[in-house]
């Protein structure tokens, strides 16, 4: 019952590795109470938007468009995910969860290279993170994105994005190793610290700890609310046309 609700659906996947929940079980002990709370609070979308504070009084003359000007209905996910005043956000959400990453792979005796920039035919491409150690390359694109759809199939695509561009082989060439020791994977976390399975299996394999992925969960989490918070506290404002303006002609 609870994934086939709105608030669950995106929650489903969450039985597929324990990463997403091991905050969870941990405690508050290892996080400071007020983070917690503004966790727990993001992971089963409870934050305040026009849509959540409009349920059981909901009527068809309600607005319940984005307050920041967007043509989009408010909720949490657009809040987060996609509104103009939550870009920012984003982006430091999106730069903190490879910093870990980064520094987790050095400590491991990885050669890490942060967004290199690669010509090909289909346009530069610039992956977050470029490893090597002895013969063998890794290439890692991070993202948190929605949990509506597979977050396996997210990770695939993100991984596909580079793999099916033939002019990444140019790396074989910079880091001196066989095409064959090219590889390519992703952090994949939905924005309510929900993770892809099969990149939590690539980047484990790499050497990095299950404890060091925990907190890129919460790290997940905290940018979340974070833009949450940013959005309510911010006045910037798309302006709709005159046509969609109520009480105008």
């Amino acid at each position: 019952m609870l994934y086939a609700s709105v608030d669950g659906r995106e929650l489903r996947e969450c039985h597929r590795t324990n990463l997403s929940t091991l905050w969870v079980d941990s405690g508050a002990h290892k996080i400071p109470g007020r983070d917690f709370v503004q966790h727990v609070h993001t992971r089963i979308n409870c934050l305040p938007t026009a849509v959540r504070v409009s349920r059981g009084a909901r009527r068809s003359t309600r607005d319940v468009r984005c307050r920041a000007g967007c043509q989009e209905t408010e909720t949490a996910a657009h809040v987060v995910q996609n509104c103009h005043r939550t870009h920012g956000g984003r982006v430091k959400r999106h730069d903190a969860v490879c910093r870990v990453i980064a520094a987790g792979l050095r400590r491991g005796g990885y050669r890490v290279e942060e967004e290199p920039v690669v010509p090909t035919r289909e346009g530069n491409r610039k992956p977050d993170l470029v490893c090597q150690k002895d013969e063998f390359v890794k290439v890692i694109d991070a993202q948190i994105v929605s949990g509506v759809g597979s977050l396996n199939e997210a990770h695939k695509r993100k991984c596909q994005y580079y793999s099916r561009n033939e002019d990444i082989t140019k790396l074989v060439e910079k880091y001196a190793v066989e095409p064959r020791n090219v590889e390519f994977t992703s952090c994949t976390i939905s924005w309510r610290g929900v993770w892809s399975s099969r990149s939590q299996g690539d980047l484990l394999l790499m050497g990095l700890t299950k404890n060091l992925l925990s907190t890129l969960t919460t790290r997940a989490l905290q940018g979340s609310h974070t833009n949450w918070s940013r959005f309510n506290k911010s006045t910037s404002t798309i302006h709709r046309s005159a046509a969609e303006r109520e009480g105008v002609g």
